[in-house]
C-alpha cells in the first residue's frame, strides 16, 4: 500500500497541481479523447464534403447544359 500511496503522490498528484514532470494524466485523457473523436470527426467531414462535391457537380452540369444550349454564348478558342 505505502508503494501505491507513493507513486500517487510523486507522480499523479502532482501531475493534477500542473507542476507534474510531463501532466501523466493529462496526456492519456487526451489520447484517449483522440482515439475516440478522431474518427468520428473524420468521418462526419468526408460526409459533409462528399455533398459540397455533389451539389459542385450537380452546378456544373447545369452551367455546361446551358452553355451547351445558348445560342448567345459564342464557342470558346483557346
Amino acid at each position: 500500500m505505502n508503494a501505491i500511496w507513493s507513486i500517487w503522490l510523486n507522480y499523479f498528484w502532482s501531475s493534477d497541481k500542473g507542476n507534474g514532470p510531463e501532466a501523466i494524466q493529462q496526456s492519456i485523457l487526451y489520447a484517449v479523447a483522440a482515439v475516440i473523436f478522431i474518427p468520428v470527426v473524420h468521418r462526419w467531414a468526408k460526409r459533409e464534403l462528399s455533398k459540397v462535391h455533389e451539389k459542385l457537380d450537380h452546378a456544373h452540369a447545369l452551367i455546361g447544359h446551358i452553355i451547351e444550349h445558348s445560342p448567345d454564348i459564342p464557342e470558346f478558342k483557346p
